[in-house]
Parts: structure tokens; C-alpha cells; sequence
């Protein structure tokens, strides 16, 4: 539990294992009034697997708190400081406090015009207060839309002084659709925001872990999220260059694309169904042209580190004098894939660095979001990718 006093902000993170949802809806909803000793929660982020009544988990909470302002997602795993890492779980965090504004919005039917429903979960979060945005968080879909065009709609409606944090929905490989949770409501293909305005303090760490091989490339032509060419071949050809002629995109060897320091900017994962006509790739998201691009491997070791060296930096660039209240944390279901039963080690990594009583919340997704590296001023949406956020006030 934080700091009593009203006026700053306070968080609780709780989190069960599934069972059936009823019960477990029940537990959750009374693990949290227990911990708000009275006090009442303005904002809420809920995640959990995908195979579950999830309207009825949302109407309870609504019905308990019918101001809460949530957002959330369902994902592939859940981790936090209560319970460290879980599949089909429920995790739940609960903001509060009289000094900042939390305020929702939802762009609907994101699989038809993108631009306009991102737009207009801005334009309603932002119609519900009257403080300057601090931090906004955004759950897209994650398998029907171009998350590029919503990160580049928020930055233009909010500025670029405002940082995007989040990541897409994922429904455990099946790949067969993703929901959001939006205040009472269960939807999908659709866009949840939640802003938070007024003083706050945080910091935030992006890595990764991998590493880049081969020489760099220039990509030459693409299309969205499908790489066509780099240096004027097929895109297939520059994976065949660096691992072999039997080689295509996979998990271990993301494609990077490198700044001009030839450090890496993001990553972009693809499931390796390279279009064996044109040698073209499809990713999880934009490669533009004239992006500089390379290849990326990794050990688990090395992943694992990358959890670490994200954490560790956001701490240390946490203002001095102040102390976090809340840890939100993103990371990638790529990750979790090759980790396997190690997977596990990555919040147990958070908690050792950051201490097991701040509360922690996160979920592994099909992208995260978060700013660049070197840029905080240009979210992006990153791939294979631990982002580590610090919250205060």
C-alpha cells in the first residue's frame, strides 16, 4: 500500500490464478477493497487470458466502482508483484489520488478508418479534464491494424512531449481475435486509451538483449508492415545472405532497424510465412523505407539480460529524491515463446532489482509500446522488447 495521504497518488496491484469466474472475480474485487481501506479508486488496467467470461469480470468491477475509469486488455501471460508470472490469470491495478485526472476514450471499428478512431479516443479522453496530459496508455487490437498509424494519430493530437506507453492485445497464438476492456465494457477491434494528467514523475527503460550480426542494409521498398526490398533485392534474400540460402525470419533473428550510430531503434518480429514469389516478409509492424535494418540474435541469457539492463536503467533514471510508487511493465509473447519455463525469471528479475513491495503490474503481448531508446520524444512500437515504466508523483 502507498502513501496514505489522499492528495498524492496511490496504487494496488493484485492478481489471481483462474479458476472459474465467478469465484475469481470474486477474490479479485476483494483482494482490492481489503487493500483501498475506504479509499476510492479513480483508474483501473486489467489484464488477463483470453478463454474467459470477460464481460462479466468487467460488469462486477464496474458494479463495485461504477467511476472507474479502465482499460485493459487480454494477453498472453500476466505478471506482477503479487503472484510474479501467470497464464489465464487475472491482474489487476487500481490507480487513485485527488492530483492527477485519469481519463479514458475509445476509438471503435479501428479495422475501418484508423486514423479517425484513434482521433476520437483522444479527443474524449481529453474532453474529460482540464490539466495538461502527462502520460497516455494505449491496448490496440494487435492482429487487425496498423499500430504505426495509431501511435503517429496520438503523437499528432497530443504532442510529442507526451509519452505513449501500452501494448497490443494478444490472444495466445490463436490468433483468431483479441478483446479490450473499456470502463463497462468488453470490445474489440477497438482502442482503449487512458490518459493520466497533471503532476506526475516516471522514467522508462527500452531493451531488448539481442544483438546485431552481418552488415547493415537499407530497406528500399516496403508496403505497411510487408518488407519488400532491401538494397533492391528481395527482402528474402538479405536473411539468406547473412544465414545461409535455407534460412527465413524467425524468433531468434528479428530484423533490427539501426540508427546511425548502427544502435538499435526497435525491433520487428515476423512468423517467418516469407510470400515465396516476391521474397517479400510480413512484420508486426512498419518498416519504412530508408530505414536502416540489420539482423538480430539472441541466447535466452542474453534476453534475460535485456529485462535487466531495462529495469536497471529506468531506476536509475528515476529523479533522485524521489521514490517510485508503481512499476508498469511490457514485454513481448516472442519473449515468452523462446523462453520457455524461463519465462518466469523475468519479473523475478524486477522484483530483485526494484524490490518486491513496489507494486508491479504487466502482461506479455503481440507488441509493445513504448518511446525510443534515445528519443522519448517518438513512441514507437517494438517487438521481442522489455519496456520498464516507473511511476510517481
Amino acid at each position: 500500500m502507498n502513501d496514505k495521504n489522499e492528495s498524492d497518488l496511490f496504487v494496488i496491484v493484485n492478481h489471481c490464478e483462474f479458476s472459474e469466474i465467478v469465484t475469481t472475480t470474486e477474490e479479485i474485487i476483494s483482494q482490492c477493497l481489503n487493500e483501498l481501506h475506504g479509499r476510492e479508486p479513480k483508474a483501473g488496467m486489467l489484464f488477463c487470458g483470453i478463454n474467459m467470461d470477460h464481460q462479466y469480470l468487467v460488469t462486477k468491477i464496474h458494479d463495485t466502482w461504477s467511476q472507474l475509469a479502465l482499460v485493459g486488455c487480454t494477453t498472453d501471460g500476466e505478471m506482477s508483484s503479487k503472484l510474479g508470472f501467470r497464464d489465464d490469470s487475472i491482474a489487476f491495478l487500481l490507480f487513485g489520488g485527488s492530483n492527477v485526472d485519469f481519463t479514458t476514450g475509445l476509438g471503435k471499428d479501428a479495422d475501418g478508418n484508423l486514423v479517425i478512431a484513434s482521433k476520437n479516443a483522444i479527443r474524449e479522453a481529453r474532453l474529460k479534464t482540464k490539466l495538461k496530459p502527462s502520460i497516455c496508455f494505449v491496448f490496440p487490437p494487435g492482429l487487425v491494424i496498423n499500430t504505426d498509424i495509431v501511435l503517429r494519430t496520438i503523437k499528432r493530437s497530443l504532442g510529442v512531449d507526451v509519452p505513449i506507453f501500452g501494448g497490443t492485445a494478444a490472444d495466445q497464438w490463436e490468433f483468431t481475435g483479441t478483446y479490450q476492456f473499456y470502463n463497462s465494457k468488453v470490445v474489440s477491434n477497438s482502442i482503449p486509451v487512458l490518459l493520466l494528467s497533471g503532476s506526475l514523475t516516471y522514467s522508462y527503460a527500452v531493451e531488448s538483449g539481442w544483438k546485431l550480426i552481418g552488415d547493415p542494409g537499407i530497406v528500399t521498398k516496403s508496403d505497411g508492415d510487408i518488407l519488400i526490398e532491401i538494397d533492391g533485392e528481395p527482402a528474402i534474400n538479405f536473411y539468406k545472405k547473412f544465414l545461409g540460402n535455407k534460412s527465413k525470419p524467425n524468433g531468434i533473428n528479428p530484423l533490427a532497424i539501426v540508427d546511425e550510430n548502427n544502435d538499435i531503434v526497435c525491433l520487428r518480429a515476423t512468423l517467418g510465412n516469407t510470400n515465396p514469389k516476391t521474397g517479400s516478409i510480413p512484420f508486426n509492424a512498419g518498416i519504412p523505407v530508408n530505414s536502416k535494418v540489420q539482423i538480430a540474435t539472441a541466447t535466452k541469457e542474453e534476453i534475460l539480460e535485456g529485462c535487466r539492463t531495462s529495469i536497471l536503467n529506468a531506476k536509475r533514471a528515476y529523479p533522485k529524491g524521489k521514490n517510485p510508487q508503481a512499476a508498469i511493465l511490457f514485454s513481448c509473447a516472442t519473449r515468452k515463446l523462446l523462453l520457455g519455463p524461463r519465462t518466469v525469471k523475468e519479473i523475478e528479475i524486477i522484483r530483485s532489482e526494484i524490490g518486491k513491495d513496489l507494486p508491479m503490474i504487466g502482461f506479455y503481448g503481440y507488441g509493445e509500446i513504448g518511446p525510443q531508446k534515445r528519443n522519448k520524444r517518438n513512441s514507437e512500437i517494438h517487438n521481442q522488447t522489455f519496456v520498464s515504466l516507473l511511476l510517481g508523483v
